[in-house]
């Protein structure tokens, strides 16, 4: 249809032209071709939205992953400093999950001497508890009874400095090496 307003100053003509106009922009509104590009642009703005959400959890991902790894080479750090520690029997690396018993076997300390010193009798079932508990029944911190332990430790290598030198069983001990069979 042709316009019907070209040239023409009618206000009848102008009215007409301004209904013809109308109309087609509303057409154009309202049309299925506008309605599938909304949908698309919908659709769009869908996978943007699922896209940016799958990049945050990515990054939350990497984020949880790093950190964890960085925990994970500070815990083995510190396993390797506590285990030299002991390995030279640093009285630095009596830890409050070791018992009596094992301080005394690792740093070549009678028992019953490192019980006189916490003041645990020979029949005390604490003799084979974690410092944590011995600390915890004699109601004293755990610090307290280490360094306690810490001093008796120092104390005995000096009244008795020539088994400071000698070596625990375990580290004593010798492993038989298999033998290569001969085929």
């Amino acid at each position: 249809m042709p316009y019907p307003c070209r040239g023409e100053n009618d206000r009848a003509r102008v009215a007409a032209c301004l209904r013809v106009f109308c109309d087609r922009s509303l057409h154009r509104c309202f049309s299925p071709i506008s309605k599938n590009r909304e949908k698309q642009e919908i659709a769009f703005v869908n996978e943007r939205v699922k896209l940016g959400l799958f990049c945050l959890v990515w990054l939350l991902v990497l984020v949880y992953v790093g950190l964890s790894a960085a925990n994970t080479l500070q815990a083995a750090s510190n396993f390797q400093q506590q285990y030299t520690g002991t390995r030279r029997r640093d009285v630095n690396a009596i830890r409050p999950w070791m018992t009596i018993q094992v301080i005394s076997h690792v740093y070549l300390v009678p028992e019953d001497y490192l019980c006189g010193s916490v003041k645990i009798a020979k029949t005390d079932p604490l003799r084979k508890a974690t410092l944590y508990t011995v600390a915890s029944r004699k109601r004293q911190p755990v610090t307290q009874v280490i360094h306690v332990l810490q001093y008796a430790i120092l104390t005995y290598r000096k009244e008795h400095p020539h088994t400071s030198q000698a070596q625990p069983l375990w580290s004593r001990v010798k492993l038989p090496v298999p033998e290569e069979r001969v085929t």
